[in-house]
């Protein structure tokens, strides 16, 4: 049994990059539970993340 001192906050940590036709998809993901990720994340409009 632990107390409230004790527990770690929930951490999510997420990567986005952009494939050689310029849309941006989640490449690396990293989330504590009680959560989950589970749909693939793909950006298909041409953002300004995305160099030309």
């Amino acid at each position: 049994m632990s107390d409230a001192s004790t527990l770690m906050p929930p951490q999510l940590a997420l990567h986005f990059a952009c494939d050689p036709t310029r849309r941006t998809f989640l490449a690396r993901q990293f989330v504590t539970s009680p959560f989950f990720l589970t749909q693939p994340f793909i950006l298909t409009t041409h953002g300004q993340g995305c160099p030309p």
